[in-house]
């Protein structure tokens, strides 16, 4: 489906706000190392971790375009054309808990997962429907709780991204 641009004057219905769409980051720490699409399967979909509510913040979790430069003896300017994307490296940091049994424990340096951000709402809200999503395959760098003198007890998980897919999640049977 095309995007299709609301016409001037006009109300556009269809935009919404991330806090109010509960469950729209799902983390799946399950390997998929032979996979290429990074699509969950049923038993992937039921073992993943929803840490939605334990998120304090994400950092990155973007593209940076990179860019060649084709340079000649007859241009004042050298023009440059598309030469990739470099994906941002990226953290969450996450509220703890007073037992310890919270997101810092979840993770551990060098393991591969893949964490999916579904902005179009949570895919395991019972509709039978499949939603899309993308798929950000990261390897973990480094766990850590932050020190702080006030406020929630934090910590914060750093990622490698080592690759980002748009796929369509399953729907539920």
């Amino acid at each position: 489906m095309a995007f299709e641009p609301t016409a001037l004057g006009g109300v556009d219905a269809d935009r919404f706000a991330v806090k109010k769409n509960q469950g729209w980051l799902w983390i799946a720490w399950t390997d998929l190392a032979d996979q290429t699409d990074f699509v969950p399967d049923e038993a992937e979909v039921n073992s993943g971790q929803d840490l939605t509510c334990a998120v304090e913040a994400l950092n990155g979790f973007s593209g940076s375009p990179r860019f060649a430069e084709l340079p000649d003896l007859c241009s004042d300017v050298d023009p440059k054309v598309p030469d990739g994307v470099s994906l941002d490296d990226s953290s969450i940091s996450f509220y703890l808990a007073s037992d310890a049994n919270d997101a810092l424990s979840f993770f551990t340096a060098g393991d591969e997962g893949v964490i999916y951000h579904c902005p179009y709402g949570n895919f395991q809200d019972g509709s039978a429907a499949e939603k899309p999503a993308w798929a950000w395959k990261m390897t973990v760098a480094f766990v850590s709780p932050t020190v702080a003198t006030a406020g929630g007890a934090m910590g914060t998980v750093s990622f490698g991204v080592l690759a980002l897919r748009k796929v369509t999640l399953p729907a539920e049977t």
